[in-house]
């Protein structure tokens, strides 16, 4: 039996936004009904820059729709914390396809800011954020964070906003992950194998009396012959029909893939994203040396199978938790 602690970063599409009715609403109706049937309690990283912008187009009816989404997830006892994709201050409003495009990603991440801008859409977010959820419950507070696209570094920048907020744990460390590219970067590759560890000036790098606590995201590796029974699963059914019906941002690299490179084990995040295998992901929680297994998915990727999923783990005895439950 593991534990599984459910998280989802609550977001639209981040280069064509895609509705709010398919890209949250829908899947998060759908988790909702799942978790009424389990009692499992689950995380969301909620995307607040979106709401503000929402906000200051005068979208009102498209704002409250998402602000009582968020109040929902309070009232059934879920954790609500802060998630910042910062070029949503570039985005641009269609009136007429009723999308935003997000298609300028020069601010994809926090840290390509100046001090100024950073600290003011920090501070927006996290009071924003917190309104909301004081709406239903006054004494919420957000001690959690996961940086937009896992870029959490350098950390320094953020570091004083973290105490000014009295924000504890991060969850934006993707171990092994390293990646460099005009809208997203990150060096995670010597981030210890730890489910939880503590951290001070280097979120990556353990500090036993560290400040800041790390829940660190692990990935599972994929040979040959997984890759080639994943493919035969993959099918056009609607079980495996994502909700989302926006556009994701560029791949993340333009580097060409050696032929060779595709008989090599590949590695995956913990996920109930897109047309996943369902029985291998089964197995690499099952066989895995963890006893925290963190999965990070999105409600806009999220399918009818995904639900099924979350079924399985809950019929297999599985204990969900939150990060509240891990009493940091």
């Amino acid at each position: 039996m593991k534990k599984i602690l459910l998280t989802f970063d609550y977001e639209l599409f981040l280069l064509q936004s895609g509705s709010i009715e398919n890209c949250i609403i829908k899947p998060v109706d759908l988790l909702l009904k799942t978790f009424d049937k389990t009692n499992i309690k689950a995380v969301f990283f909620v995307d607040i820059l979106f709401l503000l912008q929402l906000e200051k187009e005068g979208l009102k009816s498209d704002y409250e729709l998402v602000e009582k989404n968020i109040q929902l997830l309070i009232e059934k006892g879920h954790q609500v914390e802060l998630h910042l994709h910062p070029h949503w201050i570039d985005a641009k409003y269609n009136a007429i396809s009723q999308e935003w495009n997000l298609s300028k990603y020069e601010n994809y991440k926090l840290q390509s800011l100046n001090q100024k801008d950073l600290n003011s859409i920090f501070d927006q977010g996290y009071n924003k954020l917190t309104k909301i959820c004081q709406t239903v419950n006054p004494n919420y507070k957000i001690t959690s964070f996961r940086a937009g696209g896992l870029c959490i570094q350098p950390f320094n920048v953020l570091k004083p906003l973290f105490e000014k907020y009295n924000i504890k744990i991060d969850s934006s460390v993707l171990v092994g992950g390293k990646i460099d590219s005009p809208a997203q970067s990150y060096d995670f590759t010597l981030a210890p194998k730890k489910e939880i560890y503590k951290f001070e000036d280097e979120p990556s790098l353990e500090v036993k009396k560290g400040s800041f606590t790390q829940i660190p995201i692990f990935t599972y590796k994929k040979n040959l012959i997984d890759k080639i029974l994943g493919k035969i699963q993959r099918n056009n059914s609607e079980e495996f029909k994502i909700f989302g019906d926006g556009k994701a941002l560029p791949p993340k690299s333009s580097l060409r893939v050696n032929k060779l490179s595709k008989l090599k084990s590949d590695s995956y995040i913990y996920s109930l994203d897109g047309n996943f295998n369902d029985k291998l992901l089964l197995n690499k929680i099952i066989s895995s040396n963890q006893q925290l297994i963190t999965i990070l998915s999105h409600p806009k990727l999220l399918s009818p199978k995904s639900a099924d999923m979350i079924k399985k783990l809950h019929e297999m005895g599985n204990q969900f938790v939150t990060i509240s439950d891990l009493n940091i």
